[in-house]
């Protein structure tokens, strides 16, 4: 499931928990799609220390996601909890043309902190 709260229009905090499914992207890239139309790059806070699983359809809608719109987000703060996830937020990092960070999930308000700099 994700969840997304905006924080303004070009801020977002995105949240990844339980098991991630191709249907969770349908509902909640458009939201974002509609944001960059209005208001140009994106802050985006991805709270992903909630996963459990994501499905292959999962990963796909994400990468092309990321792909599709590598240089509308400004700025990106991943909240991630164990190596696998730091790594993979690292690899994904390499395509966006903004700055990628991750945090500690004790780290949130640090993470919030750094987006609105």
């Amino acid at each position: 499931m994700i969840t997304i709260d905006s924080q303004d229009a070009a801020l977002f905090e995105l949240t990844f928990a339980g098991q991630l499914t191709r249907e969770d992207y349908d509902v909640v890239m458009p939201v974002l799609e509609k944001a960059i139309a209005e208001h140009g790059k994106l802050r985006l806070l991805a709270r992903f220390d909630q996963l459990e699983s994501v499905s292959p359809g999962a990963m796909l809608a994400d990468l092309h996601w990321d792909w599709k719109h590598r240089h509308d987000v400004e700025k990106c703060a991943a909240v991630v909890h164990g190596k696998w996830m730091e790594l993979g937020t690292k690899a994904v990092a390499l395509i966006y043309s903004g700055e990628v960070k991750t945090f500690e999930p004790e780290q949130l308000d640090q993470a919030r902190q750094w987006l609105r700099t």
